[in-house]
């Protein structure tokens, strides 16, 4: 999907029980190519962020660090992970994942885990819709570039550690 510039453009999923992680394995996954100097939100589960009916954001800084944010209450943050500026080049394709494996939140650029911290507890169970490209019921944080393959799984941890990168799904082909 593209998201033009100067924001607006979003997709929005009604809440589903698919998208409440609790407290066991989960990965976020999909390719972005965006303007980084822009940033904005990947996917998330959240009304108002950070403080109502919030439970995982995961977003792309006008730094082009990949950061997710969780909550256990659904008012705050509970848990934050970030990686270093820079992990998702400029107008380039990029396979990014959000992954809880066990006790572990980390994050992933091109199969590789970029950041990670301990976080053990479970997810607040939201009963917003999940919105791709932007931040929240009423929308905030726009992405402006593509997202391709967007894939949201259950109970399994797709990128517990560094992976080789020919195991990665093709890469979407280039845009003109």
């Amino acid at each position: 999907a593209y998201f033009p510039p100067g924001g607006g453009r979003h997709l929005s999923v009604p809440s589903s029980d698919a998208f409440d992680m609790g407290s066991g394995d989960f990965t976020i996954e999909c390719f972005v190519r965006s303007n980084a100097s822009l940033g904005g939100t990947i996917v998330a589960k959240t009304h108002t962020y950070p403080s109502s009916n919030h439970s995982f954001v995961f977003i792309l800084s006008t730094a082009g660090a990949l950061i997710a944010y969780v909550s256990t209450t659904g008012t705050s943050n509970t848990t934050s992970v970030a990686s270093a500026a820079g992990v998702v080049p400029e107008l380039t394709w990029t396979h990014v994942a959000m992954v809880r494996s066990g006790n572990t939140l980390m994050v992933c650029a091109n199969g590789v885990v970029v950041a990670s911290t301990a976080f053990s507890q479970p997810l607040f169970k939201s009963p917003t819709p999940l919105t791709i490209g932007a931040l929240g019921e009423t929308p905030s944080s726009f992405l402006t570039g593509y997202i391709d393959e967007l894939r949201i799984t259950t109970g399994i941890a797709r990128y517990p550690g560094a992976i080789p990168t020919e195991s990665l799904p093709n890469t979407p082909p280039s845009l003109s």
